[in-house]
């Protein structure tokens, strides 16, 4: 990367930042996107962080944070503590307040925005509107203004990509797992992405769950605490991103079974998932690609983690930010012309972000839930789409490392 291209980066960063701090400052941002966090008369911008910085010092005060949390620092919003215990031990000084409850959290989303740009190709009208609509996208503008700590798993899980040395990774997934405990998913790129004997799969998954083991007990987590935290958490049923969305609204607003709807709904994304993948198998065939390519790698990383996401879990609509990391790769299968389906896949996604402005707006500050079938759809879609491609990799990968016949 030359001087230049950096200064460009930088200045497309800077002007993201000062749109994004208008759309803030002058409320469009709270009257068209997304609900503020008012207390006491005051809006209270980064509260994902603010919250977990307030739990360190509540936890040090000798409150209980996992059970009651009736510190007083949250005043009524006694939310309980349902992340990692290990973002409870970072040191706070009360001298440096300002820094930690805005200038570090504006700083890691400012890396944020700047990360988007670096991994979005800006080379034709295509990618640039995807870029723009991805930074000003409601999940995005959500995660920044709330600086959720996915922000930070997804920063490390690029440098964990980009820097591809295997201990640091191994090091890189036990932190993020810790954090917030989904990352776990990732080991599964410990069986695929490197040449290795079965035997030494097994042992390295052992490893990394001793290891887990013993860094949860000293942070002070425990089995039972972490089942606690886990069933404690009351997932919204609006914006959901899972595979769970359609049995939630139909039971929220119809009133039908939701193990029905779940199944109906896990039988279609199954059903369209394996036509796609036959689909690749077939168009892809002759695709040579290096499993030290930083595009690749990175989407097999961050497919395997989104897709164990989507099907396990019921998810607030920002966690969608590990989407992006799959799109470098997208947006360079579909400058291939022999191979246009991307290319559709591409303006699919386009158009799928353009009804999301519309439909969060209609959500949220309208009321017209039945909006929402529209967005469970358009994801069941773009994600089968996604795991029929990771199949499809995922067992070239394999093939190419073991020799396996698949």
């Amino acid at each position: 990367m030359t001087k230049s291209d950096f200064n460009k980066d930088i200045a497309i960063a800077i002007i993201f930042v000062v749109c994004i701090f208008f759309l803030w400052k002058s409320g469009i941002l709270y009257s068209h996107s997304l609900f503020p966090i008012v207390k006491e008369g005051r809006l209270h911008i980064f509260a994902d962080w603010a919250w977990v910085i307030k739990n360190g010092i509540c936890k040090n005060l000798g409150f209980d944070i996992f059970y009651s949390n009736e510190c007083p620092l949250f005043g009524k919003d006694n939310f309980h503590f349902n992340i990692g215990n290990i973002l409870l031990y970072i040191p706070y000084f009360k001298f440096l307040e300002k820094f930690y409850f805005f200038y570090f959290p504006l700083m890691l989303c400012s890396i944020f925005i700047y990360t988007i740009i670096k991994l979005i190709d800006r080379k034709n009208f295509l990618n640039i509107a995807l870029l723009i609509l991805i930074v000003f996208s409601p999940q995005v503008l959500l995660v920044l203004e709330r600086c959720n700590v996915d922000l930070i798993i997804f920063l490390l899980l690029i440098i964990m990509v980009k820097v591809n040395q295997p201990f640091l990774s191994f090091s890189i997934i036990n932190f993020v797992t810790l954090l917030k405990y989904y990352p776990a998913a990732l080991i599964t790129n410990f069986v695929v992405e490197r040449k290795r004997s079965f035997n030494k799969n097994i042992f390295i998954i052992l490893i990394f769950f001793f290891t887990l083991t013993c860094l949860m007990y000293l942070s002070g987590e425990s089995f039972g605490l972490i089942r606690y935290k886990l069933n404690a958490v009351l997932p919204t049923w609006g914006n959901q991103f899972s595979i769970h969305s359609f049995a939630i609204l139909l039971s929220k607003l119809r009133n039908y079974d939701f193990n029905t709807i779940l199944i109906i709904a896990l039988s279609v994304f199954i059903i369209l998932s394996f036509s796609f993948y036959k689909y690749f198998q077939n168009t892809l065939k002759n695709i040579e690609l290096d499993e030290n390519n930083f595009k690749y790698r990175l989407y097999i990383v961050s497919s395997n983690l989104i897709i164990a996401v989507y099907l396990i879990t019921q998810n607030i609509h920002y966690r969608e930010i590990f989407l992006i990391a799959l799109f470098p790769l997208i947006l360079e299968l579909k400058d291939n012309k022999k191979i246009i389906f991307f290319k559709y896949f591409v303006l699919f996604i386009i158009l799928r972000l353009i009804i999301f402005y519309f439909t969060n707006y209609y959500v949220f500050f309208k009321k017209i839930y039945n909006l929402l079938y529209i967005k469970a759809f358009l994801d069941i879609v773009m994600m089968s789409i996604f795991f029929g491609l990771t199949i499809f990799f995922n067992l070239k990968l394999m093939k190419k490392l073991f020799n396996y016949r698949l």
